[in-house]
C-alpha cells in the first residue's frame, strides 16, 4: 500500500477528508480556500468522476501543461474514476480552488453522456486553462451547483443536480474548442509530426500486412493522449483520426499512381485495401473520381 496516495472511494468520504459535510451522497462542491486539504498526501485518487479547478488568484500559472500561449487565470482538470492526480509542487490539491465530485450514475444515459465529455481521458498536462470570464463563469455556475447541493432533497434534486453538472462540462467543452483555436499554431506543429509518422508508416509496407496505425499508437509517439489527440484533429481538420488517415492514405496513392507506374491492384494491395475496387470506392469517396481517371487527368 503507497501511504503517499489518499485514496477517496466514495463522495461522502471526499467530504468527510476535506472537512465538509455531507448535504448529497452522489455529488458534492467543495471550496478549497487557501490551505492544503490533503493532509500531507502527495497524491490523491478519486472512485468517481472529478473535476478541478485551480485558482491561480495572480494569473501566474505554471501548472498542467500551461504554455505561454494559454490563458493563466484557473486551470481544470478532468478525473475519470481510479485515476489519480498531484500538484508539482509536492501536493496532492491545489491551495485555492474548487473541486467538484460526482458519482457518474448521476448523469443520465451513462456512459453514453460521458463519451461527450472526451475531456475526462485527457492526460494533466492536456488541462484547461481559462481566461477571467470564463473562471468567473465557471466559478458561478460551481456556486449555482453548491447552493442546489445544500437544499433539502426532494423529487427534483436528482434532476436539477444532474442539469447543473451537465452545465459545467457543456461550457468545459466549449472553453476546450476555444483553446484548440488559440493553440492554432502549435496545433499545426502536431499534425506535420502526425503526418511523418502516418508517411513512415505508410511507407513501411505494415498495411500490406494488414497491420494499420491507431490514433493510439500515434498519440503514443507524440506524447499525448489518444483522446486529446483525435480531438485536436477534429478541431484543426475536421476530421477524427480514422478519417484523417483515409485522407492520407489517398495523398498517398496519388504519388504512386503519378510516379510509381503501379496499378491500381497492386496500389490496392500496398495501402492494405482489400481488394481493387474497395481503393477505388474510397478515392472516389474523397476526391470524386476514379483513380484511372484521376491519373488520365493529370497526364
Amino acid at each position: 500500500m503507497n501511504t503517499d496516495i489518499l485514496d477517496i472511494k466514495t463522495v461522502h468520504q471526499c467530504n468527510s477528508c476535506l472537512g465538509c459535510k455531507t448535504s448529497y451522497p452522489q455529488a458534492c462542491v467543495i471550496r478549497l480556500d487557501g490551505g492544503r486539504a490533503d493532509a500531507g498526501y502527495k497524491e490523491i485518487r478519486f472512485g468517481f468522476c472529478t473535476v478541478l479547478m485551480i485558482d491561480h488568484g495572480d494569473g501566474k500559472a505554471g501548472c498542467c501543461g500551461c504554455r505561454c500561449y494559454d490563458f493563466s487565470e484557473a486551470t481544470m482538470v478532468f478525473l475519470s474514476p481510479g485515476h489519480a492526480f498531484d500538484m508539482e509542487d509536492g501536493h496532492a490539491l491545489p491551495g485555492k480552488g474548487w473541486l467538484l465530485a460526482f458519482d457518474p450514475g448521476l448523469l443520465d444515459g451513462l456512459p453514453e453522456q460521458l463519451d461527450n465529455y472526451t475531456f475526462f481521458h485527457y492526460r494533466k498536462n492536456e488541462a484547461l486553462h481559462l481566461s477571467l470570464r470564463e473562471k468567473n463563469k465557471i466559478s458561478g455556475c460551481l456556486h449555482e451547483l453548491e447552493e442546489e447541493l445544500r437544499h433539502p432533497v426532494d423529487s427534483h434534486s436528482e434532476t436539477l443536480i444532474s442539469d447543473y453538472i451537465k452545465m459545467i462540462l457543456d461550457y468545459c467543452r466549449r472553453y476546450y474548442e476555444r483553446q484548440f483555436i488559440t493553440r492554432g499554431d502549435a496545433n499545426k506543429s502536431i499534425i506535420k509530426k502526425t503526418d511523418c509518422i502516418l508517411e513512415d508508416f505508410i511507407m513501411s509496407g505494415k498495411l500490406e500486412r494488414r497491420l494499420f496505425p491507431t490514433a493510439g499508437y500515434c498519440a503514443s509517439l507524440l506524447d499525448l493522449s489518444e483522446n486529446y489527440l483525435n480531438d485536436l484533429l477534429k478541431a484543426e481538420t475536421g476530421k477524427g483520426f480514422e478519417d484523417y488517415f483515409k485522407l492520407r492514405l489517398i495523398g498517398a496513392s496519388k504519388k504512386m499512381l503519378l510516379g510509381k507506374g503501379l496499378t491500381t491492384e497492386a496500389i490496392a494491395k500496398r495501402l492494405g485495401f482489400p481488394n481493387a475496387d474497395s481503393f477505388r470506392y474510397a478515392f472516389e469517396k474523397i476526391t470524386g473520381t476514379e483513380p484511372e481517371k484521376y491519373l488520365i487527368s493529370r497526364n
